[in-house]
């Protein structure tokens, strides 16, 4: 599957960002995954995560 697909896209919510602190704090473990970034704010700014394999 990873082969597959190039990235996907977490929707953590804002809340107080201790979610979206702990995956990225995780993903930044991942040797797979070449980058992770917050999402543009018409696309949810802070409360989604976009993953590039």
């Amino acid at each position: 599957l990873v082969h597959s697909v190039g990235g996907f896209s977490i929707i953590h919510g804002m809340g107080e960002g201790i979610l979206a602190k702990g995956i990225h704090e995780y993903l930044a473990t991942v040797s797979q995954i070449k980058s992770y970034y917050y999402a543009r704010p018409e696309d949810g700014g802070f409360g989604k995560t976009y993953v590039e394999f």
